[in-house]
């Protein structure tokens, strides 16, 4: 086999098949058939996967075929493919713009804007250079957050879909530019031009640039399941299987139902243990032993020992250390945070040491936002299992002992609720068109009981043509309204709830069908309406006699 072409056809594929199979865009997978495109480490493997085929076999054919740089087309822009091996030599006189970005976000000075004009012709002459990136990246997050929810205004979607374009014509630099000028001042976190970035940064040889794109995504938007999906499938793609657990446990979290989620993790987990005991894996019997042995690979003590032994690495780092030696003392203390936070399932102490170290690598490096996040996401894990405590104890207390547990409880919620709305808030504001992201604001808000705040975004999640967001924003909107004792408004956003599902079958649609009809009546009641609630009760009880109270409501009635 000489080409990519040739392999792919003796698979029996189109371009299209592979890209889907391998995760690739299509235009990728021409440009790499034809030369136009370089191949990094993860795309191999990806097609290796999908080709079932040797991943140096298909690294070899790639690299026989890659047309060499100076025969390809010519951009505007030029990039190196290791971004890690930038040379500040390189930056001439533009060496005083970076040195002035870095000035204008130290310390008080906190210049957003400033920094970002400094910033933007580094970054169009020397795409590669990821730190310029990140510190571009954390001032358009800082500055836009300045900005009220309600004086934001999105730029048009269609520069998006301009970066698209140039991306298919084989510009990827382009892409990238359009993206960091017209995008990203405005929505940092969107997870659509991410997700562009990605591939564009794919394309054009920046694999630092491209993991960064997804990292960021998915920091900037903590409950949307579709970015921790694209990160999931990137680590994947590139073999970091231990990435790709995290990212999957994240989805869980967000959607305890999602058994194609649980099901990946399983099968990753095993991917994972097979790859650091280089073990081939020859049935379902053994991937869960190999599940098992990952799991226990490392005592309580040992674990505990090996957190100690990472943060005194990290404490004992020199600043002037070379930028491997710095990355590597970075993930040992990312390790140590991992570490600590599987200690702390059993141990509050361990969870919130894990917190600390959080915090303590976010301001060891301040121009990392993905760090930041986790800070807010470990935040919120503190005080659940806080609250977990405090409930518990509260069930062996009576008198007055259990009315202190109750205030104690009441403070670890309002924590809880105030670190959810700030971290709900800067996914807003990363990706205010996201009717996830303003679903999870309005919940934020109801949870400290800011009804009349949460309509808003509510009604904007409620727009959304998926069934699932729709339903769900409609029925906290009518709880809101209900609070505000607005009852006939929230009559109607019911019957429109009901309206949407009419015709939509599945036992989904059934059960929230059922959900939403006795919400209904019981509002009814309210309006002193008991004709008209006693049908719908009788409506449901028609359909399943064990929902709820509905037997004792018709024949009592």
């Amino acid at each position: 086999m000489n080409s990519l072409k040739d392999l792919r056809l003796a698979a029996g594929m189109t371009q299209s098949d592979l890209a889907e199979q391998s995760g690739l865009r299509q235009a990728t997978v021409s440009g790499l058939e034809n030369g136009k495109t370089r191949a990094q480490s993860g795309t191999v493997h990806a097609l290796a996967v999908a080709l079932n085929q040797d991943p140096e076999i298909v690294g070899k054919v790639l690299a026989a075929n890659d047309t060499p740089v100076d025969e390809k087309p010519a951009s505007r822009l030029q990039a190196k493919s290791e971004e890690e091996s930038f040379n500040l030599q390189n930056l001439g006189k533009l060496e005083w713009n970076w040195k002035n970005a870095q000035r204008a976000t130290e310390g008080h000075a906190k210049q957003w804007k400033d920094a970002m004009l400094f910033l933007d012709p580094v970054l169009k002459k020397h795409p590669e250079f990821l730190e310029a990136r990140i510190l571009m990246r954390n001032a358009e997050v800082e500055a836009a957050l300045k900005i009220p929810l309600s004086d934001r205004i999105p730029p048009p979607q269609s520069f998006i879909g301009k970066a698209h374009k140039k991306l298919d014509e084989g510009a990827p630099l382009d892409a990238i530019q359009i993206l960091e000028g017209k995008v990203f001042v405005y929505l940092p976190g969107n997870i659509k031009a991410n997700a562009v970035l990605h591939e564009a940064a794919l394309a054009a040889g920046l694999p630092q640039t491209a993991r960064f794109a997804l990292e960021f995504a998915a920091s900037r938007n903590p409950e949307l399941k579709e970015a921790f999906q694209q990160l999931a499938d990137f680590y994947q793609s590139i073999g970091e299987f231990e990435n790709a657990c995290t990212a999957l446990k994240r989805i869980i979290i967000i959607d305890p139902g999602n058994l194609e989620a649980e099901k990946s993790l399983r099968d990753t987990m095993a991917r994972a243990s097979m790859k650091s005991g280089k073990i081939e894996i020859k049935d379902q019997g053994e991937r869960l032993e190999l599940e098992r042995s990952e799991r226990i690979s490392l005592t309580g003590d040992e674990k505990r020992k090996e957190v100690e032994r990472l943060v005194q690495g990290f404490q004992e780092s020199n600043p002037d250390d070379n930028p491997a030696v710095s990355m590597e003392k970075k993930k040992g203390l990312r390790k140590a945070i991992g570490l600590s936070r599987e200690l702390g399932e059993n141990d509050l102490r361990y969870l919130e040491y894990a917190l600390e170290l959080q915090e303590l690598l976010a301001s060891s490096f301040p121009q990392d936002p993905v760090l930041r996040a986790q800070v807010d996401e470990l935040s919120v894990a503190v005080s659940e299992q806080k609250l977990a405590i405090a409930r518990a104890e509260m069930e062996k207390c009576s008198g007055a002992e259990a009315e202190s547990k109750q205030e104690e409880i009441q403070k670890f919620q309002s924590e809880k609720s105030e670190i959810q709305l700030t971290v709900a808030e800067q996914a807003v504001l990363s990706n205010p068109t996201n009717a996830e992201a303003q679903l999870q604001l309005g919940k934020a808000y109801m949870e400290l009981s800011r009804f009349r705040e949460a309509v808003n975004p509510l009604q904007k999640a409620k727009k959304d043509p998926r069934v699932g967001i729709d339903i769900e924003a409609m029925s906290l909107l009518s709880d809101c309204f209900v609070e505000g004792n607005l009852v006939e408004l929230a009559v109607k956003e019911i019957d429109e709830a009901l309206h949407k599902l009419d015709g939509d079958g599945g036992k989904e649609a059934d059960y929230q069908w059922k959900t939403l009809s006795y919400k209904k009546a019981m509002l009814f009641l309210k309006l002193d309406k008991p004709t008209e609630a006693r049908e719908l009760f009788s409506d449901i009880y028609a359909k399943d006699s064990d929902f709820k109270d509905v037997e004792v409501r018709v024949w009592g009635s």
